[in-house]
């Protein structure tokens, strides 16, 4: 699943508002012919500075978060074993 925004910057908050709208439905109607489905979690909308500047505080704050620590392992993995074997002891079933 991947996730998209779409920004776009014009003078005119109506016209901005139907270029974002139109873009949004001719997006939809692609991915739905490869029979995808576009979610629009929020609608077109105009935004102040004061929402900007809210957005890319909560961006890095997430970017922070995000950040490996020391401690932080850098394999996705861990590797499991059975633990410490002892080759020098005879186990069961050894003559």
């Amino acid at each position: 699943m991947k996730f998209a925004d779409f920004v776009y910057c014009c003078c005119e908050q109506d016209q901005g508002i139907a270029v974002l709208t139109n873009a949004t439905k001719i997006c939809a109607e692609a991915i739905e012919k490869h029979k995808g489905k576009l979610v629009v979690k929020e609608a077109a909308r105009a935004v102040s500075e004061r929402d900007d500047k809210l957005f890319a505080d909560t961006i890095e704050k997430l970017k922070l978060a995000g950040e490996e620590v020391d401690g932080d392992d850098d394999s996705e993995e861990e590797d499991n074993g059975m633990g410490d074997v002892d080759f020098t002891k005879a186990g069961a079933g050894a003559d």
